[in-house]
């Protein structure tokens, strides 16, 4: 089980084994953080092989314990390097503490994986079976597969703030329109909050939509969690709202902005750039 690297764009490649045994690599993951740190997940002699390079694939430690299939696909959260995910045809396994052990969050059959840049408690996985989206980390999953013309999906992707993709065995790329917040199918108004611009370099409009009327809370949060500012506290009648957020006099980085209403509670991701 091996990984090749190039360091001239191609010209030329250098192997570097995960293992001593025989194996393929399905999935390679480069840290966004840490470009030293690379993962490999794949089939070790028919057996989970899951690796991690901290030097740029010189050399790899296995990171499979608690995993029982091959790895067909990554993620990380997009905040702590601590948390992955891994497809497996067992399920969706994810990890807290960077590899050293891993659980099983359920949706067998997984393909493909992915977290949501702006909410990294959303995760989304592609299966034999359809799409499936966890709002908790893997804490349960919800099939999202209306429209889909083939429940066999084998690859996903995201347009943050307009579509996700369904890429299917047998019929072609589906989308689905994409808000960032959970849909009231009932109500046709959305649960969530949808930030724009964003990134943002000094005010980004936040809007909302309230199912019913009842007490709002949106706050601002810097990345170590604690409280910026609060821009609504107040009970608000049924509809959509939008308040501006005014970043002109925050250091650049990342924040997340959170909603707390009777129906629901959600965190995104703001980036105030400079």
């Amino acid at each position: 089980m091996c990984v090749s690297k190039t360091t001239n764009g191609g010209t030329s490649w250098t192997r570097s084994f995960c293992s001593a045994r025989t194996g393929f690599v399905n999935s390679l993951l480069v840290d966004p953080a840490n470009p030293n740190i690379v993962y490999a997940g794949g089939n070790d002699s028919s057996l989970a092989g899951l690796f991690r390079s901290t030097n740029g694939g010189t050399s790899w430690t296995s990171i499979s314990t608690g995993i029982t299939s091959y790895v067909v696909a990554l993620a990380r959260d997009p905040v702590s390097g601590n948390i992955l995910y891994a497809a497996t045809s067992s399920g969706v396994f994810k990890t807290t503490n960077g590899g050293t052990s891993w659980t099983n969050t359920g949706c067998a059959n997984a393909k493909a994986v992915m977290v949501d840049p702006n909410q990294p408690s959303i995760v989304y996985a592609g299966a034999s079976n359809g799409f499936f989206r966890s709002t908790t980390g893997g804490g349960s999953w919800t099939a999202m597969n209306q429209g889909l013309q083939d429940l066999n999906v084998t690859c996903i992707g995201m347009n943050p703030g307009s579509y996700l993709f369904a890429g299917t065995y047998g019929a072609g790329v589906h989308r689905w329109l994409f808000t960032g917040v959970e849909e009231n199918t009932d109500l046709g108004i959305s649960r969530g909050c949808v930030i724009k611009p964003n990134p943002t370099v000094g005010k980004s409009m936040i809007s909302y939509a309230l199912p019913r009327a009842g007490k709002v809370r949106l706050v601002l949060y810097d990345n170590q969690g604690r409280l910026v500012k609060t821009l609504v506290t107040a009970v608000q009648d049924a509809g959509i709202h939008s308040i501006a957020c005014h970043t002109d006099q925050l250091a650049a980085g990342v924040y997340f902005i959170e909603l707390v209403t009777s129906e629901t509670q959600t965190r995104q991701k703001l980036v105030v750039v400079r």
